[in-house]
């Protein structure tokens, strides 16, 4: 079995652990480790003020490729609509990254 350790639990953690987890041929294990209480942040998607702005358009956002909606998708079911590039990312990958260790 190989072990796999990703420092930083930020967006860009988590989303290698899943993509990771999901593509794997044989045994892994994958320690992340993050210094903070909540996964899937990290200094750019920390923030709960929503006048920060997103670097990337929303409608371009997603954790998975075969769901390229599914940011938006989010936002929807969430009744938050976006008059500008908001930031929210943080708020929807901690239930995403976390509905994929639920179903899997």
């Amino acid at each position: 079995m190989k072990t796999i350790s990703i420092v930083g639990g930020g967006f860009c953690g988590c989303m290698l652990t899943l993509h990771l987890l999901k593509k794997r041929h044989s045994k892994i294990k994958i320690h992340l480790i993050e210094r903070s209480e909540k996964l899937c942040r990290g200094a750019a998607y920390s923030t709960e003020f929503n006048f920060h702005l997103l670097n990337v358009n929303a409608g371009k956002m997603s954790a998975f490729q075969s769901d390229e909606d599914n940011f938006i998708n989010w936002l929807k079911e969430k009744n938050i609509h976006l008059t500008m590039k908001t930031m929210y990312p943080g708020s929807f990958m901690e239930p995403t990254f976390q509905a994929f260790f639920i179903m899997n």
